[in-house]
């Protein structure tokens, strides 16, 4: 793996380095890895399918592909929606002729598979669900995490479809009824844009903010909420859903097809991006579970 821009003294902190280093890696390093080291192989795999174009270096007809989302590829399949630079384009054309070229596409929802076929990429016999599971750590019985209860929990990204507005306006609108409420965020730091929401909103002394936990402390964090939230506004699986559930966790969660068929009639749902349905779904949520 190179981090021939990371070490750079004036920029290898940046973001911009660590980017750079990814690219480098994905496009130029494995490829080249791939084609002097992957002789004498039945199968590959290629678990992610931001990795794709790893395919054009591995054996015709041996690769299968875990496609998890279509969001690397969202530029391409809707511009509009997703505006991007040339090169950036030209990457994920890469990745995705990437992923048409595998023998095996696998999937992990059905909601997924249509999109897939909404927007003919691949061949529906070469698609395979291959739905996510929860890791042994996430049970209902165990270790508790001893946070400020009663508190909400979101496990994921602060990318910008996670919807970290909503979660922190609904945190706020709570606190309006239920002063004692805390948020537990497990995942990077906040963007600048969230911090200031977060400032805004005097919300500073109300989160608490983990990262680089193993997966036991994370399931002791879903055995000690009073409610997991995942306002997404569009997910490829929602894999907080089913280690919640799996912990015994009530969960509210956005209504979202590829959220009900994960979730089912074990979570709760509230319509993405609306705050005030979020907050009342959150408290009646939190009244049923006897939180103060």
């Amino acid at each position: 793996i190179s981090a021939r821009f990371s070490r750079l003294p004036a920029i290898g902190r940046r973001n911009v380095a660590f980017n750079a280093d990814r690219l480098l890696n994905r496009f130029i390093h494995f490829p080249r890895f791939l084609k002097c080291h992957s002789a004498g192989y039945d199968f590959y795999h290629v678990v992610d399918h931001t990795y794709a174009q790893l395919v054009h270096s591995l054996p015709q007809g041996r690769a299968g592909v875990f496609c998890h989302d279509l969001d690397a590829f969202r530029c391409l399949l809707e511009p509009a929606r997703d505006p991007r630079p040339w090169w950036f384009r030209a990457l994920a054309r890469r990745s995705l002729r990437g992923l048409q070229k595998a023998a095996v596409v696998f999937h992990s929802t059905r909601a997924i598979r249509v999109e897939i076929e909404r927007h003919c990429l691949i061949d529906p016999t070469r698609l395979v669900h291959a739905p996510y599971g929860a890791c042994a750590e996430f049970v209902p019985d165990g270790r508790v995490a001893n946070e400020l209860a009663p508190f909400l929990l979101h496990v994921g990204s602060n990318i910008p479809r996670k919807r970290i507005d909503v979660l922190l306006q609904t945190l706020a609108a709570v606190r309006r009824e239920l002063p004692k409420v805390q948020l537990v965020k497990i995942g990077g730091p906040f963007t600048l844009d969230q911090q200031a929401l977060i400032t805004e909103l005097d919300l500073e002394r109300s989160i608490t903010r983990r990262e680089g936990l193993s997966r036991a402390e994370i399931a002791a964090l879903y055995r000690g909420a009073a409610l997991v939230l995942l306002p997404s506004d569009a997910e490829g699986f929602g894999l907080p859903v089913i280690e919640a559930l799996a912990c015994g966790a009530p969960v509210l969660a956005s209504d979202l097809p590829v959220l009900r068929e994960v979730g089912g009639e074990a979570a709760k749902y509230a319509p993405p991006g609306s705050v005030n349905e979020w907050a009342a779904a959150t408290l009646q949520a939190l009244s049923e579970v006897d939180a103060p």
